[in-house]
């Protein structure tokens, strides 16, 4: 058994590299557009599939499935929040699909700097980081974790694996590397969930939550989370790079079509796995219900090809968010800022893709706990996102106010991390002073400017 695992391990990886590697044979006219925005010719159904690989990962596991444990359907908080925002997505993704390309978009960031100035793109290019960041952070501690618990190796070498064989195809072929691994990756992962799925179905009135469970949360936690799982899907930087690379605005819209139907499904499943943990006793507390998943409820003879699609699950993540966050420094900081010119963002993504794999690695050793990370994640959404929607809706605002809104949104949200009061309600506070200084600043701004005389 432990064999046959190694082998399909080394098969899928060899495998991964192979279609980097062929994904990088493109003309040298178009190699930068293909290595960061895949040429924008991406199918809908590769732009949904991007987007729920990386979407299902270790959150997945330990969030999504945790909650599941810990409050039954109190978890639909979340799973709505995400999910029915997609719908709301599919009307806004045809404009966004069209500004990406007509201003040469690869990140959420680009459309803030263009709109407003160089210093509002910087402020929403450090919340994009933090976002991208704290995710990686996730698939590196759960990640390794599982694998530990099931083979029993290092999880400091599980983390050079992972992250060593997706910082290889990224390198190779970019962004569009990432697009034909995540469709790879969504067939395996295909597999499993409906061989598990039939599985326990049949014994769903045993397993299952109580329908009383939904309210478990209470009312405001309830409000609060529906509230940022909606938020942190409508300004995902993720769900916008994909937009952008979709190949036309019909293909952007009938992609979030399909993520409503798929991640709604793929969340459920979770929440699902977490509830069937709870009713067995197969774990002592939500943190372990990760690994549980693969203990008992996959089958042993399965075990192995189970194995090398969680390495499939989290690479997919990984690239995603280690391609967004190295985005968010060579696009957003380097040239956004003017430091380097446009054309050696490919170069600058590439040194610093590496700089980030390493440092994701290193936090292997960290404990921190995975919800309040995920949440924290959730938050720095929070930041751009009356300004994105400002923009998407064509609300006139300064420049003052948009750069304002986002400054003090990201000061309460480091804030917020420092003393502590970013959880439950309080995950909304970067909104509530995001929104407080947008109104007064653009107020005053408006007031002062109505005020002036008119030159004779």
């Amino acid at each position: 058994m432990i064999s046959l695992t190694y082998t399909l391990l080394a098969t899928f990886f060899l495998w991964m590299i192979w279609i980097g590697w062929r994904a990088s044979r493109v003309s040298k006219e178009t190699k930068a557009e293909h290595f960061l925005i895949a040429n924008r010719s991406a199918m809908g159904v590769l732009v949904a599939i991007g987007i729920v690989m990386s979407w299902v990962d270790a959150v997945s596991f330990g969030y999504v499935g945790g909650m599941g444990y810990d409050s039954g359907w109190g978890v639909a908080a979340y799973i709505l929040g995400a999910v029915v925002t997609f719908l709301w997505l599919a009307t806004l993704a045809p404009r966004i699909r069209t500004l990406g390309a007509s201003g040469g978009m690869y990140m959420m960031t680009d459309i803030v700097r263009q709109k407003f100035s160089k210093r509002a793109g910087l402020v929403a290019g450090i919340a994009v980081h933090l976002y991208f960041a704290l995710w990686m952070l996730i698939q590196f501690i759960v990640g390794p974790q599982v694998v530990q618990a099931i083979l029993g190796i290092p999880t400091f070498v599980t983390s050079i694996v992972m992250g060593g064989v997706t910082l290889i195809y990224l390198l190779l072929g970019g962004f569009r590397s990432q697009v034909y691994t995540d469709l790879a990756q969504f067939g395996l992962f295909t597999a499993m969930a409906v061989l598990l799925v039939g599985l326990f179905v049949p014994s769903a009135p045993q397993w299952a939550a109580p329908v009383a469970s939904f309210g478990s949360l209470g009312f405001l936690p309830w409000i609060s989370l529906f509230i940022i799982a909606s938020a942190s899907t409508i300004a995902a930087p993720d769900v916008w790079q994909r937009i952008y690379s979709a190949r036309s605005e019909k293909a952007a819209r009938f992609s979030m079509l399909l993520c409503f139907v798929l991640i709604g499904l793929v969340y459920t499943m979770f929440a699902s796995f977490g509830m069937i943990v709870k009713h067995f006793g197969w774990a002592a507390s939500s943190n372990d219900v990760s690994a549980a998943i693969f203990q008992h409820i996959v089958p042993t003879w399965f075990l192995p090809f189970a194995i090398v699609i969680f390495f499939a699950v989290i690479m997919s993540t990984i690239a995603t968010t280690l391609f967004g966050a190295s985005m968010a420094i060579s696009n957003d900081i380097l040239y956004g800022l003017g430091f380097i010119q446009r054309e050696r963002i490919l170069i600058w993504q590439r040194i610093i893709m590496v700089v980030v794999i390493v440092s994701g690695i290193a936090i292997t050793f960290s404990s921190l706990d995975i919800i309040s990370i995920v949440n924290y994640a959730l938050a720095t959404c929070l930041v751009p996102l009356p300004i994105v929607l400002a923009v998407l809706y064509d609300v006139r605002i300064s420049e003052r106010a948009a750069f304002t809104s986002m400054f003090v949104s990201l000061l309460t949200f480091i804030l917020g991390l420092v003393l502590g009061f970013l959880n439950g309600f309080g995950l909304l506070w970067p909104l509530a002073t995001g929104v407080g200084a947008l109104l007064i600043v653009e107020l005053l701004h408006r007031f002062f400017k109505l005020s002036q005389p008119k030159a004779p």
